[in-house]
């Protein structure tokens, strides 16, 4: 569920350097994370020479850093708000740093080199102009009154060949963590996709910036996905509006991941008319947390990175207290991650009368398909019209992949399974 993204915030910070001859600009990715990081070096109006980094992915950029030492061989970088160090041995006079970045514990690889990123080929992202419509529209969150941005596309045909009263709409709720309306990551848009790919069908959509997000306000203090849950009903809301105007058909929402556990429990509310979960979890984030760690022994084993021995004996030596110590070392005192622990979706998912397309790939360690489809077969009402599907080779993003890692999510050029799609548009007209 939750991505182990690093989120670098804003400092002050400005210090000379003149032991080595720096570049203007390097870049390089997080060991296993593959989130992009842009390290630069630029001279301050005072003479001084500062550091600046980007996270292209986050939509941060120009974040200061304070170079703490600078020797002929190595730099030592804090960033004493995230209680961060960036540690590393400088290379191939000075077009390399080779070290790592290290945040409460934990010590992440990351290597960087002289220059820009270079942008990984993602051949499904749409490019415009677009062959349908699209609207910029913001709505009130019912949780606080902060004014969130979207936009709804129509699908290709609206107005014309296609009646607006009979055209179905999916918000589109994106998984844990802040991002964007395109649910961007590892250079990948999924839900742009997704919508571009609905649209062709003959199918609407509605996808939002997640509170403090581009074009949303709202605090995250305090913020639990019970707060995302309350965003997600305010565009609901809206849809609804539009039904009752005759500019839509029927109202649906798809949720990833932590998306899915939003969609489950506004379902549970009666609030729309169909469900998509793509890898929504069917039980408390306890659980979740466990078959995660499971997952992972799993899927090194899988990948020849660990011997049948190896991750056996991590298999015994796990426990949920351990994974529980491991989870507040990372996070300390976080509200999303306390709420997400203890919530247990049952009680709302047996409570849901409207058709549930239920999806999971078997290489999904951070919602593990078999446990949870399983679940979600036993406490759905029954419905003819619900389908529960796993698919063979798909990780959490539901891209084809090979081990199913982390590692591997911004590697993969494919950003969401053809035969996915293909699914969701099928079943949507099919129960509209």
């Amino acid at each position: 569920m939750k991505r182990y993204i690093i989120v670098l915030c804003v400092f002050l910070s400005a210090m000379a350097v003149n032991a080595q001859n720096l570049q203007a600009k390097y870049s390089g990715k997080l060991d296993m994370v593959g989130l992009p990081l842009v390290c630069r070096f630029e001279n301050a109006e005072d003479g001084t020479r500062k550091c600046l980094w980007d996270s292209p992915n986050q939509g941060a950029s120009d974040i200061p850093a304070v170079i703490s030492r600078l020797t002929a061989d190595s730099i030592f970088i804090d960033m004493p708000v995230l209680g961060a160090k960036y540690e590393a041995a400088i290379q191939d006079d000075g077009k390399t740093f080779a070290g790592n970045f290290k945040q409460r514990g934990q010590s992440i690889g990351l290597t960087l080199h002289a220059g820009d990123l270079v942008k990984p080929a993602r051949p499904q992202t749409p490019k415009e102009p677009y062959p349908y419509q699209t609207k910029e529209v913001s709505v009130m969150s019912k949780y606080d009154n902060a004014w969130l941005g979207g936009t709804i596309t129509y699908p290709f045909g609206y107005g014309f060949t296609l009646k607006p009263a009979q055209v179905p709409v999916v918000l589109m709720v994106s998984g844990s963590g802040q991002q964007n309306r395109d649910e961007e990551l590892f250079d990948h848009k999924p839900f742009l996709v997704l919508a571009d790919y609905l649209a062709k069908r003959g199918i609407a959509t509605l996808r939002y910036d997640d509170r403090g997000v581009f074009k949303s306000q709202g605090s995250l203090e305090g913020n639990t996905t019970e707060v995302n849950a309350r965003d997600a009903e305010g565009w609901l809301d809206c849809l609804r509006d539009m039904q009752k105007r005759g500019e839509l058909g029927s109202v649906g929402i798809l949720g990833h991941s932590e998306g899915g556990l939003i969609a489950f429990i506004l379902a549970g509310e009666g609030k729309v008319d169909f469900v998509v979960s793509m890898a929504g979890p069917a039980t408390d984030g306890k659980t979740v947390s466990m078959d995660q760690a499971l997952g992972i022994i799993r899927l090194q084993e899988e990948a020849g990175q660990l011997s049948f021995e190896a991750a056996e004996q991590q298999r015994q030596q796990l426990s949920e207290e351990m994974v529980l110590a491991s989870i507040r070392s990372q996070y300390g005192d976080n509200s999303w991650m306390d709420y997400f622990l203890n919530f247990d979706p049952a009680p709302s998912i047996q409570k849901i009368t409207c058709p549930v397309m239920a999806l999971n790939g078997m290489k999904d360690f951070q919602v593990d398909a078999k446990h949870n489809l399983g679940l979600l077969r036993e406490l759905l009402p029954k419905n003819d019209k619900h389908l529960i599907k796993e698919y063979y080779g798909l990780n959490h993003l539901f891209q084809p992949c090979r081990t199913g890692l982390y590692a591997e999510y911004g590697q993969i050029e494919i950003t969401m399974s053809e035969e996915v799609m293909k699914d969701i548009a099928d079943w949507i007209l099919r129960i509209k």
